[in-house]
Formats: C-alpha cells, sequence, structure tokens
C-alpha cells in the first residue's frame, strides 16, 4: 500500500513570501540590538506584504512581514526618540543646565 499524504490534503504548505523571514529578523535585532536594522525591517516587511497581496496566494508569510514591518515601525520611532533625547543631553550640557560630569 503507498504512503499517504505527507501534507493534509495533499497539498504542499505555501512557501514564505521573499522577504518575509528577513523582515522579522530585522525587526527583532532593531528592537534589541540595533536602531539601525529598524528602517530596513520596516521596509523588507513593507516589500513581502506587497509581494504577498500580488503572489494570488502563491506566498504566505504574510504575518512575519507584518510583524517585522511593525517592529521595524517601533523601532525607527525609538531611534528617533533616542536621537531627540541625545540632542537634547548636548544642548543642555552645553549651556551650562546640567552638569554631566559631576
Amino acid at each position: 500500500m503507498p504512503p499517504g499524504p505527507a501534507f493534509p490534503g495533499g497539498q504542499a504548505p505555501t512557501p514564505n513570501a521573499p522577504g518575509a523571514v528577513p523582515a522579522l529578523v530585522l525587526g527583532i535585532l532593531g528592537i534589541l540590538l540595533c536602531g539601525l536594522a529598524a528602517p530596513f525591517a520596516w521596509w523588507q516587511g513593507k516589500s513581502a506584504e506587497n509581494a504577498i497581496a500580488s503572489s494570488g496566494g502563491r506566498y504566505g508569510g504574510k504575518g512575519m512581514a507584518t510583524t517585522g514591518k511593525i517592529l521595524g515601525m517601533v523601532g525607527v520611532g525609538l531611534m528617533i526618540l533616542g536621537i531627540i533625547a541625545f540632542i537634547v543631553l548636548i544642548v543642555l550640557g552645553a549651556s551650562g543646565d546640567i552638569n554631566l560630569t559631576n
């Protein structure tokens, strides 16, 4: 007797869209380690979402692409806040309002 199908319904799983996994990885890196990865996660996630939308069901991985895009957006926001905080500290330190050296 031949073996049954390897997947339920006899169909192979839908492959992830190009860029879905890198978007997720870059998004995680952008939040945890390096804010510079965040804009690339945002861009990669948006590109993967566009590929999924135009594929007619040939690609999956929408959840990974969307999560990477959102993490990228959050990472960019945090990076901008960090830059603003840095500039404020420099300006306040230069004006003598705060003493950074104790």
